[in-house]
């Protein structure tokens, strides 16, 4: 029997995560290693270019959240000839942008004196950067088809393996930087050697995870035969109804398949297919911190813009960590509606939204309480004017988990063009408030863009989420807020106590108070706001990893 969607989302998100983790974790780690290894300037330097490249690998023309649900619905229904050209396609689109982004990166490394507000020695090195960087833009595509057909695949275990070989190489990158005082330039070089080797290990992977499911294709071929046979002679003696039932249920099931197998997979089709994506990718990218960095490097230098960094390494903690709890849902969204199982996918989006609250909000609000001591003891006293700008980024954040399961089912649904123009605006105004912003108040006008529009969006998008599933905006807020948001008293009082104590003035025990309170909201939160068989689910998925369904109630 399939598992419980419920149950693969937890698995998938599990495997997810423990990847992201690694990265967060190693981001953290290095970010004041680097700062005082590089200094200031020089780490400035490292983050414009760094931004650079995040920014061009945002412009993926919607491409790896179409192939994610194309590759899963394909699956879904055993259509593994539209599967194959589906990524036959995807990847000669994706040859295509590699191509086309490493001329704009290039062309823009020869202008970058002229653009951002950097010395000549500090231009020189940019410019280095963004040669490595667009040659980095070769291999980056190649290995995002190999992550997206894996995530469609649901095989998250794999794609977490080439996101910790990813981190693996990174962190040698840095010790080998540190130990022989190089600069930035030899770190993104070794970036670029990781890369190639993610890339190889991604072919590999999709190589054999596609003959394994083209040898099980055949053996199911084989016995289906006799499955069809006994079917048949039970149907011959079964009830009127129940045979009503199954000629009804057969119908529906070939007619989805029939309409799956259809659809075009031309690299023209796709591109249709992903426009909204698109259109709503380059209005989240006007909208994210990648953008505010490059404005606040634009108009006050390289200083401003590695202050602003260490306040988006916070944001970053925090958005990624929400994304997260949705990361793996795409996938298992577009089965459940490709196989027209809509009551199954509005539950998921009510259980969903309760458990992405319960995740990410007491860690905002950890973060939210001890920002500023945590950047005095992790970085010193000369970054306290970060401070300010992360509790402003943070707070934009704040109520993104009510919301965040809206995302993967729109684009399971492969109906983010509702929501494509409305995200447009927003962007818009958060580009022109953030340019604005930097220039009348420095680098917190780009946090106080973020929290305006994000007040913005946040009743906007749930209004457009709940007409296109039909779920009721009441039970949805109802198991986002309750009881999640009434228990996050505890951890603002263990946090508030702790500020009183003598744990906040060092690093090991800022550490220690926000793992506690955090750990206690979150036991709290086991007991008292998940059901019995959510428990027993949660619980099976984390220790076994089985793919067993539960039997019972659900959603």
């Amino acid at each position: 029997m399939a598992a419980h969607p419920l149950q693969r989302l937890l698995k998938n998100t599990a495997a997810n995560s423990i990847a992201q983790a690694v990265v967060m974790l190693v981001g953290f780690f290095v970010l004041p290693l680097l700062i005082r290894g590089f200094g200031v300037a020089a780490y400035g330097t490292y983050v414009l270019a760094v931004s650079v490249s995040s920014w061009a690998g945002l412009l993926d023309l919607g491409l790896p959240a179409t192939v994610v649900r194309r590759v899963a619905a394909a699956q879904a229904v055993g259509a593994l000839g539209q599967l194959r050209a589906t990524l036959r396609s995807a990847g000669v689109l994706y040859a295509a942008l590699g191509l086309a982004l490493t001329a704009v990166v290039a062309g823009l490394a020869f202008a970058a004196g002229a653009i951002f507000r950097v010395t000549p020695g500090e231009a020189l090195t940019l410019r280095w950067l963004l040669l490595l960087t667009a040659g980095a833009q070769l291999l980056l595509w190649p290995t995002a088809l190999c992550r997206d057909a894996l995530s469609g695949l649901q095989r998250y275990d794999l794609v977490s393996a080439l996101v910790i070989v990813g981190a693996v190489v990174d962190v040698a990158g840095v010790a080998v930087v540190l130990a022989s005082g190089r600069g930035p330039v030899l770190l993104v070089a070794i970036r670029l050697f990781g890369q190639a080797l993610v890339f190889a290990m991604g072919a590999l992977f999709v190589l054999r995870v596609g003959a394994a499911g083209e040898g099980c294709a055949r053996g199911g071929t084989r016995v289906a035969g006799a499955e069809r046979t006994a079917v048949a002679t039970a149907e011959r003696t079964a009830v009127a109804e129940r045979t009503a039932a199954a000629t009804a249920e057969r119908t529906a099931t070939t007619t989805t398949m029939a309409a799956t197998t259809a659809v075009s997979t031309s690299p023209a089709a796709l591109l249709r297919e992903a426009r909204p994506q698109f259109i709503l990718q380059v209005s989240g990218l006007l909208s994210k911190q990648q953008t505010a960095k490059l404005i606040v490097g634009i108009i006050l230098g390289t200083a401003a813009a590695t202050l602003f960094d260490v306040a988006a390494k916070f944001n970053s903690l925090l958005s990624t960590f929400s994304s997260l709890s949705t990361s793996a849902a795409t996938p298992v969204i577009a089965e459940l509606n490709a196989l027209e199982r809509h009551d199954s996918l509005r539950a998921l989006l009510i259980s969903g939204s309760r458990a992405v609250t319960a995740l990410v909000t007491p860690v905002t609000c950890v973060l939210l309480l001890l920002t500023g001591p945590l950047i005095r003891t992790w970085l010193g006293p000369s970054f306290a004017a970060a401070i300010p700008i992360t509790l402003l980024l943070l707070s934009a954040q704040a109520a993104v988990p009510l919301y965040q399961m809206g995302d993967p089912v729109l684009i399971g649904k492969n109906r983010l063009r509702r929501w494509a123009r409305s995200a447009v605006c927003i962007a818009l105004l958060n580009l022109a408030l953030a340019w604005l912003g930097v220039r009348l108040f420095g680098a917190v006008g780009a946090g106080l863009a973020a929290l305006i529009c994000g007040a913005i969006e946040l009743p906007w998008y749930m209004l457009i989420v709940r007409r296109e599933t039909g779920v009721s905006l009441r039970r949805w807020l109802a198991a986002g807020i309750w009881p999640a948001i009434p228990l996050l008293a505890l951890p603002i009082l263990l946090c508030l106590l702790a500020r009183l104590t003598p744990l906040t003035d060092s690093l090991p025990g800022l550490v220690t108070v926000a793992a506690t309170a955090i750990a206690a909201y979150w036991l709290v939160f086991w007991r008292v706001g998940l059901k019995g068989w959510e428990r027993s689910l949660l619980w099976n998925s984390l220790r076994h990893g089985s793919d067993s369904a539960e039997n019972g109630q659900h959603g």
